[in-house]
Order: structure tokens, then C-alpha cells, then sequence
């Protein structure tokens, strides 16, 4: 299995030995232009545009209109054809190495590779609103726990004031703010 240049159009071949008993007497090759053809087919199998590259030259592409390639996509790259945008991303072709710049580029629907993503977005922001008002109700809880027992001996105090006797205040703590109502207590 290999990819053989002939021409201007890349091939991938295949060499198969004809045996006889434990004797090889020959070998077949096969030899199958790397073209739109090929990239129909293989896109038909993966369920993905496919676009065969020799260097930065489309020699092969499923898509029916033309793609350029400044520069090989070797990382996830943005690519919009047709008005599509799509992730693109380069593979070399197998017993070929990166440096042969001979391979294939497979294209995957952006709005669909990033949707988990952008899902997930919404459910930390989800999250995140959610804890902000837990939050802000636990706090209101806590304030007016804290807040209502100094009213109340505020109010005693201003009864005081007033040179009147205020009603008893009920004392259910014994933190500080328990101790400050009982010394302030009538």
C-alpha cells in the first residue's frame, strides 16, 4: 500500500503477491487515481467533505467548488466554503510521512462540532445563575437573622429614651448577639 506520483495526478496503489503454494510467482499492483472521484467516495464513507492534497494543491476534492489552501491545516483551522463554515483539519495519507505534504483534509460542519460546547456554556452560565440567587436568598436569610434581634433591642432602647418601659424581649440565642440582648434587655 502506497501513494505513487505519476504525472500530475497522485495515485494510491496496491500491491498484491500471487503465490503459488509456498512459492511467490509475481505480484499485482493496482493503481487508483487520488482525484474528485476518490474524494466522492471516501466522503461518501466518512459522511464529510474530503479534499485530497500534494502540497498546498487540491488534486482531489468531494466538494463541487473549489477550495484553496495556503497553507496545510495540520491543527483544527475555520474554513468557510460555499457560505458554510467548517473545522478543517489535514491528515497524511497512510505509508506517506507529514513532511510529503501528501494527504487529505476532512471537514466537519462548525455549528455542529462546536454545539457541545456552546451547550455547555449554557449550562455553567445556568449554574452559575442559579448559585447567584441561592446566594443572594441564603444571605437575606442570614442578614435578618443578624439584623432582627439588633432591631429589637434597638427599639427597646429608644423606648428607653422615651422614658417609657418597653415590653420584654424574648431571647432564643446564646452567641453574642444573645448576650448583647440580655444586657440590654428590660
Amino acid at each position: 500500500v502506497g501513494v505513487m506520483h505519476r504525472s500530475q495526478c497522485p495515485r494510491y496503489g496496491v500491491t498484491v503477491p500471487i503465490r503459488n503454494g509456498g512459492y511467490i510467482v509475481g505480484t499485482v499492483t493496482m493503481l487508483k487515481a487520488i482525484d474528485n472521484r476518490m474524494a466522492a467516495e471516501l466522503s461518501a464513507v466518512l459522511g464529510q467533505p474530503v479534499v485530497f492534497l500534494d502540497q498546498t494543491n487540491v488534486v482531489g476534492s468531494s466538494f463541487d467548488r473549489q477550495v484553496k489552501f495556503p497553507d496545510l491545516p495540520i491543527r483544527p483551522t475555520l474554513r468557510t466554503v460555499g457560505g458554510i463554515r467548517y473545522t478543517s483539519l489535514y491528515a497524511p495519507l497512510p505509508n506517506t510521512a507529514l513532511s510529503d505534504h501528501l494527504g487529505f483534509v476532512t471537514f466537519l460542519d462548525y455549528d455542529a462540532v462546536s454545539a457541545p460546547y456552546r451547550n455547555l456554556l449554557w449550562v455553567f452560565i445556568s449554574i452559575l445563575g442559579i448559585g447567584l440567587v441561592l446566594a443572594s436568598i441564603a444571605s437575606k436569610i442570614v442578614a435578618n437573622n443578624l439584623v432582627k434581634p439588633l432591631d429589637e433591642v434597638v427599639l427597646a432602647a429608644d423606648t428607653l429614651a422615651n422614658g417609657e418601659w418597653p415590653e420584654p424581649i424574648a431571647i432564643h440565642r446564646s452567641d453574642e448577639i444573645g448576650s448583647l440582648m440580655k444586657e440590654g434587655a428590660p
